[in-house]
C-alpha cells in the first residue's frame, strides 16, 4: 500500500499497523488530499455565504425603515418647536390684542350643560379682558385691550386629558397629542387665534368636584373644566383667566 501523504510504499514486514504509514505515521483512512480538503471547505462555506447574502437585504430594509421613522419623528418635533417659537415671538410684544377663542364642550353630555352652552355670549367673558387690562397697566404695558375674546363653535369631540401621575414622557406625548387634536377639531372661521381655550362644562348638581384645568405654553392651548351654572360664571372666568396666563409662560 502506498501512503497518500508521503508516497511511501509499505512492505510486508513493516512493524507499523496496517492502517498506519511506517514513515510519516498518518492513518491511511483519515488523510485526505489537498483537493478533497479544499472541496470540503468550499461546501462548508457556501451555506454561510448564501445565508449572509439572503439576510443582508432584510437587515438593510429593516434599518432603512427605522431610519425613516426616526426622520419623520424628528421632522414633527422640529415643526412643533418652530411653530411654538414663532407663536411665542408674535405674542410677546403686546403691540396688538391677543386673539383668544373659547371653544365650549359639553363635558358631561347633559341637557343642563347643553342648554347652558347655548346661552353663552361673548359678553359673558368681558371680565377676563378687564382683569387683563388692569394687569397690563400694572406691568406698564401700554395697550387698551390686551385681549380680543371670541366664542368658537361647540366642539363635539372630547380632548385628550393630561396624565394624572405627572410622568414626564407621558406628559410630552399628551402635549403632542393635544396639539394634534386641537388642530383636527378647530373649525373656527375667524382670524387664526393666538390662544385656544377648550372649556368643558358640567352640571353642578351631578359634578360637585371637577378635574384640574391645565394650560400649556407650547401651542398656547388650555383645557378648562367649568360649571354649567350662571351663578358660577365668575368662578369659571377666574379659572379661564388663570389657565390662559399659563399659556403665556
Amino acid at each position: 500500500m502506498q501512503c497518500p501523504k508521503c508516497d511511501y510504499t509499505r512492505e510486508e514486514n513493516e512493524a507499523a499497523p496496517e492502517w498506519q504509514c511506517p514513515r510519516c505515521g498518518i492513518a491511511y483512512h483519515k488523510f485526505k488530499p489537498a483537493v478533497e480538503r479544499h472541496a470540503d471547505r468550499s461546501r462548508t462555506d457556501k451555506p454561510a455565504l448564501e445565508l449572509t447574502t439572503e439576510t443582508a437585504p432584510e437587515k438593510k430594509k429593516g434599518t432603512t425603515f427605522k431610519d425613516v421613522r426616526v426622520a419623520i419623528l424628528l421632522l414633527i418635533l422640529l415643526f412643533v418647536a418652530l411653530d411654538s417659537f414663532f407663536m411665542k415671538a408674535n405674542t410677546s410684544d403686546w403691540d396688538q390684542p391677543l386673539r383668544v377663542v373659547i371653544y365650549p364642550i359639553n363635558g358631561d353630555q347633559s341637557d343642563v350643560s347643553s342648554s347652558y352652552i347655548a346661552s353663552l355670549q361673548e359678553s359673558g367673558f368681558s371680565a377676563i379682558n378687564q382683569f387683563m387690562r388692569r394687569e397690563a397697566a400694572r406691568y406698564g404695558i401700554a395697550i387698551s385691550d390686551p385681549l380680543d375674546i371670541r366664542m368658537g363653535p361647540v366642539i363635539e369631540e372630547m380632548p385628550p386629558l393630561p396624565p394624572n401621575n405627572g410622568d414626564v414622557l407621558k406628559t410630552i406625548l399628551w402635549s403632542l397629542n393635544f396639539r394634534y387634536w386641537s388642530f383636527t377639531v378647530d373649525n373656527y372661521e375667524g382670524p387664526k387665534p393666538d390662544i385656544r381655550i377648550f372649556t368643558l362644562f358640567y352640571d353642578p348638581q351631578t359634578h360637585k368636584r371637577l378635574p384640574h384645568s391645565t394650560g400649556i405654553e407650547q401651542g398656547m392651548l388650555s383645557i378648562v373644566h367649568a360649571f354649567s351654572n350662571r351663578k358660577m360664571a365668575t368662578q369659571n372666568n377666574f379659572v379661564i383667566a388663570h389657565e390662559m396666563l399659563h399659556t403665556l409662560g
